[in-house]
């Protein structure tokens, strides 16, 4: 919002759509990036320069995280941090995760495509009744909002424990696929007709930043959440998990999971930020 308010002069119309499809993918991911964009019908070409944005500013901003993580035993000092609550975490996560793994079998992978497949029809069936509300809430909307929701609810049932098969590695598969048909649509060239974006995800960023470390100062957390929920949000679980075991071996799962959780809310964060900043648009 305070890029948005900063650059108003210099944005197209169609800003407040990009905005909520950077929102995204910045609270959870690639993934948020292409439902909240889909769902807002953002233009190719803006959905291109996002996804430029995205990588140009996101990895720059990992590449500083990383850069960081030397100095954290220093900040942690001057923070008055307990960096023994991290090593505990990551050692009963680690033990866990390696209890519980199992290789995928052909059973699985066909419950987990068709679980797919049908869900999906079923929220784009029923998304299909719900009424369009505002400029952000249409049949196409309400499908991922419903599809999100029942895949959270899902997740508290027996089938949570497909995870334990390797859910999340085929789910990848597809993702990256996905990910790969809708970053072909992008165009260095557009981001130089469109170079306020940039400036764009930079503002946001330095505003992300100076958030997570008032929050890390308050509540004397050690840097590395600072570095590890940042990448969650700006990268999600595709590289979190990089930068939190640069920050610390044994804590790449707890970079997975802040990640996951991001991902998780992502969608509704970024609908929700592109209907504010459609009613400031308006």
């Amino acid at each position: 919002m305070v890029a948005f308010l900063i650059l108003r002069p210099w944005l197209p119309a169609e800003t407040w759509k990009a905005a909520g499809a950077l929102a995204g993918t910045w609270i959870g991911g690639s993934a948020n990036l292409i439902a909240v964009g889909t769902t807002l019908g953002l233009s190719p070409e803006l959905q291109g320069v996002i996804i430029i944005v995205d990588t140009v500013v996101g990895y720059t901003w990992m590449g500083l995280l990383i850069s960081f993580a030397a100095y954290q035993e220093r900040f942690d000092r001057w923070n008055g941090a307990d960096r023994s609550v991290v090593d505990g975490v990551g050692a009963r996560l680690a033990e866990r995760k390696a209890k519980s793994s199992r290789p995928m079998t052909v059973a699985d992978a066909s419950l987990m495509i068709g679980l797919a497949i049908v869900l999906t029809a079923a929220c784009l069936w029923a998304g299909g009744l719900m009424p369009t509300i505002g400029k952000v809430l249409n049949q196409f909307s309400w499908a991922i909002i419903l599809l999100t929701t029942v895949a959270l609810l899902l997740s508290l049932t027996p089938l949570a424990r497909l995870e334990e098969a390797g859910a999340s590695t085929l789910g990848y598969a597809g993702f990256y696929l996905l990910l790969a048909s809708v970053g072909a649509q992008g165009d260095l060239r557009k981001v130089a007709s469109h170079p306020q974006f940039v400036l764009f995800g930079a503002i946001v960023i330095v505003v992300h930043a100076l958030l997570t470390l008032a929050a890390v100062r308050a509540l004397r957390a050690p840097l590395f959440f600072f570095g590890a929920a940042s990448q969650a949000c700006v990268g999600g679980y595709s590289s979190a998990p990089v930068v939190a075991a640069i920050y610390h071996p044994a804590m790449a799962s707890v970079g997975l999971l802040l990640a996951v959780l991001g991902n998780v809310i992502g969608t509704y964060a970024g609908l929700l930020v592109a209907q504010v900043l459609a009613a400031l648009s308006a």
